[in-house]
């Protein structure tokens, strides 16, 4: 008979091997895909399977070799993720505050005025980052040094391609089955200040939200990279592509794969954490 702390090591123990196996059926779906291509090291390799276990060596080694801008492979990914990262972490926050901020205006609005509100954020939501970008060099003429490219490119990720319509969509679907709980209708007959105590129990849905968007942001972050000229992990990725480094392009998979899934293991971890109800499963299974 197993404790439930013994049953959440388990049940994470199995989350990591899932994403563990989407890591490595990524780098090999999309090294069966490269390896059939013009300038594939085929000819360099004594086949698929020797190129990818060399591969999966020199990344747990360290030491993918040289990229085509002849510094390392290693070296060149950790200096774009350490541009793209806090880009697209930034434009997560940004994006899930402006969709529970709408989320709680919303609610609080008359029908004619919350179906106006939500037709002018979702209509806003779908423009296209790649045309966002292109206005903002064009019409806006933001600098292609300084912090300026950063801070657009923090918000186009946060608003176009969708990000923003979907998260308010998630969060007002909460809101909705929320405000329904006896506790919070107690709450509002009190006149307590609702946004914090609506916040609290919003911590794993946002959560959730956020980590299923991490792919979407990541995929945006290519375009937006290459038309704002910031040398994060999608403008070196889309060089990699060009160049034909697919060593590079390999490893800049492998770390993007193993963001997305990780974000969703933290999401199952902060839930083990923070809500009772998951420990109480577990307690019944033990």
């Amino acid at each position: 008979m197993f404790s439930w702390p013994s049953r959440a090591v388990q049940l994470l123990g199995r989350h990591l091997v899932v994403l563990l196996s989407v890591v490595v059926g990524s780098s090999l779906a999309l090294g069966a895909l490269v390896w059939h291509a013009p300038g594939s090291p085929r000819g360099q390799h004594e086949g698929f399977v020797v190129w990818m276990l060399a591969f999966w060596k020199g990344l747990l080694s360290g030491d993918l070799g040289a990229s085509y801008r002849g510094i390392s492979v290693a070296e060149l990914v950790f200096k774009g993720a350490a541009i793209s990262l806090p880009i697209v972490l930034a434009a997560l926050a940004l994006s899930l505050s402006l969709a529970f901020g709408f989320a709680l205006v919303v609610h609080g609005q008359s029908q004619i005025g919350s179906r106006f509100g939500r037709a002018v954020l979702h209509v806003t939501s779908l423009v296209p980052a790649f045309l966002l970008a292109y206005f903002a060099i064009i019409v806006l003429a933001v600098p292609p040094d300084g912090f300026l490219p950063s801070l657009f490119a923090v918000f186009i990720l946060a608003v176009a391609d969708g990000t923003l319509g979907d998260l308010s969509l998630r969060i007002e679907a909460e809101l909705s089955i929320l405000r329904r709980k006896d506790f919070v209708l107690s709450a509002e007959l009190r006149g307590l200040s609702m946004p914090r105590r609506l916040a609290r129990h919003l911590v794993i849905p946002l959560a959730e939200a956020g980590a299923s968007r991490i792919g979407f942001l990541l995929g945006g972050a290519v375009i937006v990279e290459k038309v704002l000229g910031l040398p994060g992990l999608g403008w070196i990725g889309y060089q990699a592509a060009v160049e034909g480094d697919f060593v590079l392009l390999l490893a800049i998979t492998v770390l993007v794969t193993a963001l997305v899934g990780g974000s969703r293991l933290l999401v199952v971890g902060l839930r083990l954490v923070i809500d009772p109800r998951a420990r109480r499963m577990l307690r019944g299974s033990a």
